[in-house]
Formats: structure tokens, sequence, C-alpha cells
């Protein structure tokens, strides 16, 4: 009997070591305007906005920590969706939301989320900047768009859109 318990043990071991390897491989796909977008599996982020708080060093701390777990791979998929779907900065910035949110879900962690759409504008191309308004990190994006009812300021000529 416990020849066959050693045996069935391996056997368990085994097959949970091999769905580990293949689930490590395995893309996380997600949906965007019906089509799927097919995202790399990526090491989840590690630091909380506790450990990482919004002040002089934290951005390059969380450029840090995204590039550690693997996020600099999304912005060449963020970037070809644009090449071929040519969706205009609205809905740029409407997927780049639902791919922050996909990997730092914002019920979870507002600021990882945040920090995590700052970091794919940036590597997009966009200017992004983060500012702190009591306890709420705001994102704010350079646009030269008109808009209305939206937080915004100026700074060099340049308006900045929440």
């Amino acid at each position: 009997m416990p020849q066959n318990r050693r045996y069935v043990w391996v056997c368990v071991l085994s097959w949970i070591w091999i769905c580990t390897l293949s689930t490590a491989s395995v893309a996380q796909p997600m949906r965007f305007l019906g089509q799927s977008i097919p995202f790399p599996t990526l090491t989840q982020l590690t630091k909380p906005i506790e450990t990482l708080p919004y002040g002089a060093n934290s951005e390059q701390a969380w450029v840090n920590q995204f590039e550690a777990c693997g996020y600099r791979q999304l912005a060449p998929i963020l970037e070809s969706y644009r090449q071929k779907e040519k969706p205009d900065d609205w809905l740029f910035y409407q997927l780049i939301r639902k791919a922050a949110n996909h990997f730092a879900p914002k019920e979870k962690d507002y600021a990882s989320y945040t920090w995590l759409k700052w970091y794919l504008l940036q590597q997009t191309g966009y200017e992004a900047v983060l500012r702190a308004n009591a306890n709420t990190l705001l994102l704010y994006v350079q646009s030269n768009e008109t808009v209305y009812d939206i937080p915004c300021y100026y700074e060099n000529n340049q308006q900045y859109v929440c």
C-alpha cells in the first residue's frame, strides 16, 4: 500500500508541475471591442502603495517595479493594436485603462492601477503626469483638445487633462 501512495503522490505532483509550466507560458488574452489582444503572463506587482508612495523618488521606483515584472512587453502589443486599428486618442486610452485593470485591478489597488496607466501611456508616447490631491493619485495627460467639465491644469502653455 505505501508504494501505491507514493506512486499517486508522484503522479499528482507531476501533474501540478506540468500545469504550472503550461500556465506560466500561456498568454492572458484580453477582450477589447470584440477582439482578443494576446498579453503575456506577467509577474504580479509585489509592492503596494505603502512601500512605493507618490513622492520624489516614486516614479523611478514604480518604473523599476514594472520593468522587473516584465510590463515593458505590453507597450509593443498596445502599439501594434494602435497601428492596425487606428483608434483615436480617447479610444486608445480606453484600451490602456482596460489593460491596466487587467494586470492591476483598480478595485484591489487603485495606486498600482493608476501608476500602470501612467507607465503604459509613457511607454506608448503620451505625456502623462501624476499629481496627488489629498489622498488621491490623479493622472493627467497632455491634450490640445477642448474639454469641458474635466479637471485640467496648464504648465508651459500646455493643457493636461485628468
